[in-house]
């Protein structure tokens, strides 16, 4: 068996070894509570950037609806547009084949003014027959066009209708072409980013993925560190009830020796009572506690 001092000493060390495994179990905890703490957050991260493609889907969707509708929408309008350039063609063609065999057009507000200023001139001025018979025939040629100039009349008006009308066909297809820019620029623009946002997370995927290593790793070092631990505190506690029994066999062995001691110093006093010596004050306790 060890010697008390032997035992302590044992006890001691294996209390240092107890101090530095505590350290060595705190410092690794602290390690894996980091690693832990980076896993959530990259976790954390890359549902979040889900999240955002997910949103970015939605979008992508909304803008590719509204941009076939646009297309749509312009096709329709150019399909519009065609009969009316074709219809405003033949207009002109019209127009020019009744300046080619009339002349010059002459609206009837001009044909009426030339009518009315002749007449006037009939009226109140004086002129020969030959002049009156020369206003009478202008006059008649001019009423004879009137028929001639109500025509186109009708077919200006009706041709300032239709190049109002292809104006703003082409105003609203230059706005859908706008738009149709617009759209397909942001659906680059979110395609882009969704690229962006997917080698992120795959880039998160595969830090967080080589953490599982130094995090196995750590784990088997803690399992060690604390079979460890659990083994000198084993320890301790084994030495330790050696020393207590050591303590207790030495307590038990002083108290036998000092009731020993009492008894004998008992039968010294006895001795000096008989012989009638004086007894001292040491005397007298060992006697009483024979009581």
């Amino acid at each position: 068996m060890e010697s008390k001092s032997d035992l302590k000493k044992e006890i001691k060390s294996y209390k240092d070894e107890l101090i530095n495994l505590k350290k060595s179990l705190n410092e690794l905890g602290s390690q894996r509570s980091e690693i832990h703490r980076k896993r959530k957050e990259n976790s954390a991260k890359i549902r979040e950037m889900i999240e955002k493609v997910q949103s970015f889907r939605i979008e992508q969707k909304t803008i590719a609806e509204r941009l076939k509708k646009s297309v749509a929408d312009k096709e329709s309008l150019y399909s519009e547009l065609k009969p009316k350039l074709d219809e405003l063609a033949k207009i002109d063609a019209t127009l020019d084949e009744i300046k080619r065999k009339n002349g010059s057009a002459v609206s009837i507000d001009e044909i009426q003014r030339r009518i009315e200023s002749l007449e006037y001139k009939i009226q109140t001025d004086v002129m020969s027959f030959d002049k009156e018979q020369k206003f009478n025939k202008e006059i008649k040629k001019l009423k004879a066009l009137l028929p001639q100039a109500s025509e186109m009349q009708e077919i200006f008006a009706k041709r300032r209708a239709l190049i109002k009308e292809m104006k703003e066909s082409r105003n609203k297809i230059n706005e859908i072409k706008n738009s149709i820019i617009h759209d397909r620029d942001a659906l680059k623009a979110i395609k882009k980013e969704k690229i962006q946002i997917s080698q992120e997370i795959d880039k998160l995927k595969e830090e967080t993925d080589k953490l599982k290593e130094p995090l196995d790793g750590l784990k088997a070092k803690l399992d060690e560190a604390n079979n460890s631990l659990n083994e000198k505190i084993s320890k301790i506690g084994n030495v330790s009830t050696e020393l207590s029994e050591i303590i207790t066999v030495e307590k038990t062995d002083r108290i036998r020796h000092d009731e020993k001691l009492a008894l004998q110093r008992q039968e010294q006093v006895k001795e000096k009572i008989k012989r009638g010596e004086k007894l001292t004050t040491e005397d007298f306790l060992a006697f009483q506690n024979q009581y």
